[in-house]
């Protein structure tokens, strides 16, 4: 479906002669020009990794700096010598090594940790609450000068969602249909993948002295949504919205969700309709979802300043 919109869009821009490739994030496949091989996905982890450990920190510093624009000045210098470092090919301990650089150098920063301000988790559809751009109204970066603390979401957490969900649609099977040599190769692949990838995620927090939050269990978060969604019914971002939700509450992560979407999303707009059960569980927690269109940021903006002002005052 996607993929002859895009076709589309690209012819009738000018584009039609434009290669196209097309990657599964589920099975780890590609067509067109663009291979997936073990190498590229190594360098792919590497980059999104450290980039959600490094996002997360300077979220974590920025609405408390002294100096206006030194967090994203001393991270902006920092981030182009990892590119540079990955484009070249160079080791982990070399990488490793200029991560711990710019800890040292976001260590000489000063900062004023008596400034008071709610931690807003932001949540929702895949695209629209990880990127920072027009698409979601620069939501991060707004909700900083309206006095938030913004926890944004990291990517290495959808993976993470990925390759849980893989693992037990493949226990699924196997209670179904019996076990063979192939499926026990798969979930056995499946399941010491993702605890790789947790445990480089952990080096990569150790370097920043555990700033960075953590990726909560995706075994816990799934009991958390149970009741509300079943962890089982795929797409979108499945019951993760509303595990997140509640982990939040429970565990005191934030003092506000933000759940945003592209309008009409359908996997979002589901999740909408548990979330209204979750609030009234939780009547503690100030929750609002929001959708984005070309037209709705006044009105979006609006609703998410309401709720922000009852988190200043918790």
């Amino acid at each position: 479906m996607y993929e002859s919109e895009y076709r589309s869009a690209l012819k009738q821009a000018g584009f039609g002669n434009l290669e196209m490739s097309l990657l599964n994030q589920t099975e780890l496949t590609s067509e067109g020009e663009l291979r997936l091989t073990p190498k590229l996905i190594w360098q792919l982890v590497k980059a999104i990794w450290i980039a959600d450990v490094i996002r997360d920190v300077s979220y974590q510093l920025r609405p408390y700096e002294v100096r206006k624009g030194s967090v994203d000045g001393v991270v902006g210098n920092y981030l182009y010598i990892l590119y540079t470092l990955l484009k070249e090919g160079k080791s982990l301990p070399t990488i490793i090594k200029a991560l711990r650089t710019l800890r040292w150098e976001l260590d000489t920063l000063r900062f004023d940790y008596s400034r008071v301000k709610p931690v807003v988790s932001v949540i929702g559809e895949f695209w629209a609450h990880t990127t920072e751009s027009e698409g979601n109204y620069n939501i991060h970066r707004w909700l900083e000068e309206e006095g938030a603390e913004v926890k944004p979401e990291p990517v290495a957490g959808w993976i993470d969602y990925q390759l849980f969900i893989t693992a037990e649609l493949l226990k699924l099977e196997i209670r179904a249909k019996g076990i063979t040599v192939e499926r026990l190769k798969k979930l056995v692949f499946t399941e010491l993948l993702a605890k790789s990838l947790r445990g480089f995620y952990r080096i990569l927090r150790k370097v920043f002295s555990d700033r960075a939050r953590e990726l909560p269990s995706q075994k816990y978060l799934a009991e958390l949504a149970k009741p509300y969604y079943d962890p089982l019914v795929t797409g979108g971002e499945g019951h993760l919205e509303v595990a997140k939700h509640i982990y939040a509450i429970k565990h005191k992560k934030s003092h506000m969700v933000v759940s945003v979407k592209p309008f009409g999303c359908m996997p979002s707009t589901q999740s909408d309709g548990a979330q209204a059960k979750v609030v009234a569980d939780y009547p503690e927690s100030i929750f609002v979802s929001v959708e984005t269109s070309g037209d709705a940021e006044v009105n979006v903006k609006s609703r998410i300043q309401m709720k922000l002002f009852e988190a200043k005052r918790v």
